[in-house]
C-alpha cells in the first residue's frame, strides 16, 4: 500500500510480558484509531489488536499482531507508530495538527514565518518562528489553505505578535 503515513505515537515500554505496550502518544484524534487496521512499527506492518487511551493518561495501550514478549517490545522501544491516512477515514476539511508543520503564516497579507511546532494539550498553540504563539481556536485563524500551506490569521491575531 502506497500512501501518506501518520505518526500516532511511540513505543515506550512494555506492559506486562505477553507484548502489550505503553505507547505515548499526543496525536489528536485518537477516536480514529480503530483495531483491526494495520499499523507500522519500525517498518514493519501489523494489524491492530488492541488500543485504548484515556483522556489524561500519560500512556495509551495497544497490542498488536507479531509483538508477542516484553522482548519484543523492547526491541521496538522509542520506535515510532504510523498509520495511512487514508485508513484514518478523515473528510476533506480535517486538518491534523502535524499538518501545520512548516505551513507559512499570514497577517493581513503579510507572511509573520512558518509554524514549527504545535504544542499544548487542552490549549493547543501554534509555534512560529520568531517564537510567537498563536492559539489554534476560531477566534484567531480566519482560514487555513492546505493545498497553498498557508494559515491566515483573524486581525484580532495582531495583539499577540
Amino acid at each position: 500500500m502506497i500512501g501518506i503515513k501518520v505518526k500516532i505515537g511511540e513505543v515506550s515500554k512494555a506492559h506486562g510480558v505477553r507484548g502489550q505496550m505503553k505507547i505515548k502518544s499526543e496525536f489528536e484524534r485518537k477516536d480514529l484509531i480503530k483495531e483491526g487496521m494495520n499499523v507500522s512499527i519500525n517498518g514493519y506492518n501489523h494489524k491492530l489488536l488492541h488500543y485504548n487511551y484515556k483522556t489524561g493518561k500519560d500512556f495509551d495501550l495497544m497490542q498488536v499482531e507479531g509483538i508477542n514478549s516484553i522482548d519484543e517490545v523492547l526491541a521496538n522501544k522509542n520506535a515510532d507508530i504510523m498509520v495511512f491516512r487514508d485508513d484514518l477515514h478523515l473528510n476533506d476539511q480535517d486538518i491534523l495538527y502535524q499538518d501545520l508543520y512548516n505551513m507559512d503564516v499570514y497577517l493581513n497579507d503579510k507572511k509573520i514565518g512558518c509554524v514549527i511546532d504545535v504544542t499544548g494539550d487542552k490549549n493547543v498553540l501554534i509555534v512560529i518562528d520568531n517564537n510567537k504563539y498563536i492559539p489554534y481556536k476560531g477566534d484567531f485563524i480566519k482560514n487555513i489553505d492546505r493545498e497553498k500551506g498557508i494559515i491566515y490569521l483573524n486581525d484580532s491575531s495582531e495583539a499577540l505578535l
